[in-house]
């Protein structure tokens, strides 16, 4: 989706896991930006919340796309939903759109078939 002449809309998407977090920068409709993960092992939230501000700093997105952790059959440990919910704040407070998307809906998008792994 185009926004204006000079701009496409750009999306980060933050995977946020036990070890730290996945993420990819996606603009316009089909083109990745860049891609990787971060392993933190020390203070980790704090930690987390600090490099994907920096993220969304240095990458400008338009907006963040999270998995929905409240979503029917996800169990996720509580730190990890106290995460999920600071990185939401931290979104919203750059002005940035949130989307949460549910395990299922990801895979039904991307997999041809909605079966699969990462």
């Amino acid at each position: 989706m185009k926004m204006d002449q000079s701009k496409w809309f750009r999306v980060l998407a933050v995977s946020l896991s036990s070890r730290g977090f996945g993420y990819a920068l996606v603009e316009g409709d089909d083109q990745l930006i860049d891609y990787g993960k971060k392993r933190v092992d020390q203070d980790k939230n704090a930690r987390v919340l600090q490099h994907i501000e920096k993220m969304i700093v240095s990458k400008q997105p338009d907006a963040l796309v999270v998995h929905d952790v409240n979503a029917k059959g996800i169990q996720r440990d509580p730190r990890i939903k106290r995460l999920h919910q600071n990185v939401i704040l931290l979104a919203k407070r750059r002005k940035l759109q949130v989307i949460k998307i549910s395990r299922t809906e990801l895979r039904r998008l991307l997999l041809a078939n909605g079966t699969g792994t990462k």
